[in-house]
């Protein structure tokens, strides 16, 4: 979506094993969070929630740039978000952010480039 893997782009996963498994259980304490994924190609991660299909598209972004914080939080492979309440900063990896219901409707899609420092939904 935002560039192809031969870009010289990080080769490695943005999670290990147990960063991804810390994300994803500290992502399903939250109750309006039915399921959580995360899925890596190259150096595009695409995050993926599902939540209720009543859940606002406010409440999907602001869960969605959660999620990519927490990612950027745990990896190892990322530079810390500079501000927690205010961006989510440049980094190495490109992010596709999907939150759908159930049923797969999609309630908020947004990316955010590598030298981008907010998600554009």
């Amino acid at each position: 979506l935002f560039g192809d893997d031969a870009d010289g782009g990080p080769e490695y996963p943005v999670l290990t094993e147990s960063e991804e498994t810390a994300a994803l259980a500290r992502l399903r304490i939250d109750d309006r969070v039915l399921d959580a994924n995360v899925h890596q190609r190259g150096r595009t991660v695409g995050l993926s929630l599902v939540v209720a299909a009543d859940t606002s598209s406010d409440t999907a972004r602001a869960l969605g740039e959660h999620f990519v914080m927490l990612v950027k939080t745990l990896a190892s492979t990322e530079p810390n978000p500079p501000n927690l309440d205010a961006e989510i900063g440049a980094g190495n990896y490109d992010y596709i952010v999907r939150v759908s219901s159930p049923t797969r409707t999609v309630i908020a899609l947004g990316g955010k480039a590598t030298t981008h420092t907010r998600i554009n939904w």
